[in-house]
């Protein structure tokens, strides 16, 4: 890291930037060939998606061009106020001395809810949405906002304790059903299919794909179960779910120091904030405590799979599900990651199961695993190698000083299957561009790569390169700060006054690849579309403030400067970018290679 003293904080704008574009102009590693002819199915071993996979399901019918859900699927949570739902919760928080008043007063919230309730003692209980079930704690005396300030132990004891357990016909409980096929998105249903394909690859005689789900990034893994289940059997996979949790790990933990671990399950469940699932899902939860006393049956099930897939939600849920207590790969880990480089399976996942997927060591540098944060929080006060805070509230504990917003990540890396560099999600369309380079600075790692919705990198390792590819709707951000600049400036009393940072960008839009030579470092770039040599405007998009500024000016070769809160962002095109312009799903693109930049904090 550079250090810049006061004065040295004035460096001019031109100064700084002229220093960019002499490093872009010097970088002759950037190659682009043209766009190969299509053939057979390339293999990737690898598929991070960058969230927002839209599919049709009983509980998202918006995204369904047609549907044939009825009553026996679930199409929504349903809660109660009920004397045994109140027991239920008072059994779940008997052990949380440390809430006692809190609890006491969730206690007389509802049963003031449940006196209100208009029937004879023989009455029926009613079966509420969510936004009922509060609106009833609220004129009970607990509003949306004490809500809200609950901690995360109890506000997710309430809702669990309280869930309905709901029948279809045969007392079988309803189920999420998805249907890839009826998706409104066929970008969406593309980046599933991707995948299948790629799992068929690796079957024999014609054998259906045999695909393995993981759902531990859920808070309630088991409640995810059931759309990923449907949602890949729809495209004609023979789908498996592992009740593969931070739990698991925790109770064979315990059984192989000689505790009891498996049976208790339910009592080690609750240390993730999930309650009462045996009730909710006793076939799920009896699954994961055979799998928890014999553990070869689900590495069996992964020796034999073609395709392993992570969920959304949390990835640090998902990696404590992957390492042991001690923060060893699990065995479960070992296979997965054994069998992807014999590349004998294909790894896959969406938002935080992307996301997980950084770590292990690219150049003699650990790779860290982002967390959260935003970009306005990254380029105003860094990055923090802590745990994130808890995503309902904005301060989780307020004695690790951490703010909202504030940039978090696992300096130890998460699963390490991607040790490329630090893969971020969601990108273009919440602005996280900022935040990726803050990170990548502050490790001292030279790519980063930041996956847009509804969109995937393909990855294929190789002996002798890495390939990638994108597909689905939009593309993917790359940085390359191998000969970037980062600066902090500070004021007499060592207190920040501005940040700086520059380096190379990249977006590959949906239909490029690249391949990077693990010998010489060299990369290959084959953008989709035509070459952009003068300005093409493209319409913006809805969302993605450096996405849209560099479509309205693709082609150019000006200086583009503008503001996003709380800092300033600074690009010009030099003689080594290219750009180029295609089209995905009704959608075009501006593609560019070599694009640098300048960002600087503007105040707090």
């Amino acid at each position: 890291m550079m250090y810049l003293n006061r004065s040295s904080a004035r460096i001019s704008r031109s100064i700084f930037f002229t220093l960019v574009w002499f490093l872009s102009v010097t970088f002759c590693v950037l190659k682009v060939s043209a766009q190969p002819i299509p053939g057979h199915i390339e293999r990737y071993d690898m598929m991070l998606a960058g969230g927002s996979l839209k599919t049709c399901s009983s509980l998202s019918l918006k995204n369904c061009q047609q549907n044939d859900f009825n009553d026996n699927d679930l199409n929504g949570l349903l809660y109660e106020i009920s004397p045994d739902a109140a027991a239920r919760l008072t059994q779940a928080l008997s052990s949380e001395s440390q809430h006692s008043a809190q609890v006491a007063q969730l206690n007389a919230v509802l049963a003031t809810a449940y006196a209100a309730q208009d029937n004879g003692s023989t009455r029926e209980i009613a079966t509420l949405s969510q936004q009922q079930f509060f609106a009833e704690l609220s004129d009970a005396g607990l509003d949306s906002d004490q809500v809200r300030a609950l901690p995360d132990t109890l506000y997710f004891a309430l809702l669990d304790t309280h869930e309905v357990k709901q029948h279809g016909e045969g007392g079988l409980r309803k189920q999420e059903r998805a249907n890839v096929n009826w998706n409104t998105s066929l970008a969406a249903q593309s980046v599933y299919r991707q995948f299948v394909d790629q799992a068929k690859l690796r079957t024999k005689n014609g054998a259906l794909p045999r695909i393995a789900i993981v759902t531990a990034s859920s808070r309630d893994p088991f409640e995810s179960a059931d759309f990923y289940l449907s949602a890949f059997s729809s495209l004609g996979a023979d789908v498996v779910w592992l009740p593969l949790d931070a739990t698991f790990q925790q109770a064979r933990f315990l059984e192989q120091a000689g505790a009891k671990g498996c049976s208790r399950l339910a009592a080690l469940r609750q240390r993730s904030d999930s309650f009462d699932r045996e009730r909710i899902y006793p076939l799920r939860t009896a699954l994961q405590q055979q799998y928890c006393r014999q553990p070869a049956l689900l590495h069996d099930i992964l020796s034999n799979v073609e395709g392993v897939f992570f969920n959304g939600g949390d990835q640090s849920r998902t990696l404590a599900a992957l390492l042991t207590p001690s923060g060893q790969a699990s065995e479960s880990l070992q296979i997965i990651h054994r069998r992807m480089l014999a590349q004998e399976l294909i790894v896959g996942g969406t938002s935080a199961g992307t996301a997980v997927q950084s770590g292990g060591f690219h150049a003699n540098r650990p790779v860290p695993m982002i967390s959260s944060g935003d970009s306005q929080g990254a380029m105003q006060r860094g990055a923090f190698a802590q745990q994130a805070p808890s995503i309902r509230s904005e301060c989780t504990d307020c004695n690790d000083r951490l703010l909202p917003g504030d940039l978090t990540y696992r300096a130890q890396g998460g699963s390490g299957l991607f040790s490329l560099g630090v893969v971020d999600t969601h990108f273009s369309e919440r602005d996280r561009e900022a935040r990726l380079a803050v990170l990548i600075a502050e490790t001292g790692l030279q790519f980063g790569f930041g996956v847009d919705e509804t969109t995937a990198l393909m990855v294929g390792f190789d002996a002798d390169k890495t390939r990638l590819r994108v597909v689905g709707e939009n593309g993917v951000f790359m940085l390359d700060r191998a000969s970037g600049q980062y600066g902090e400036a500070h004021t007499a009393d060592f207190r920040l006054s501005q940040r700086q940072l520059s380096g190379l960008s990249h977006y590959l839009a949906s239909g490029s690849t690249a391949q990077r030579d693990l010998a010489s470092g060299e990369w290959r770039f084959s953008l989709a579309g035509e070459k952009a040599d003068s300005r093409k405007k493209l319409r913006l998009l809805d969302d993605g403030e450096w996405r849209n500024q560099t479509r309205t000016w693709c082609g150019s070769s000006k200086q583009l400067t503008w503001q996003q809160t709380g800092y300033e962002v600074i690009t010009q095109a030099s003689e080594a970018t290219q750009f180029f312009v295609s089209s995905a799903y009704d959608r075009r693109h501006c593609s560019y290679i070599g694009l640098p930049f300048v960002l600087i904090s503007t105040g707090s």
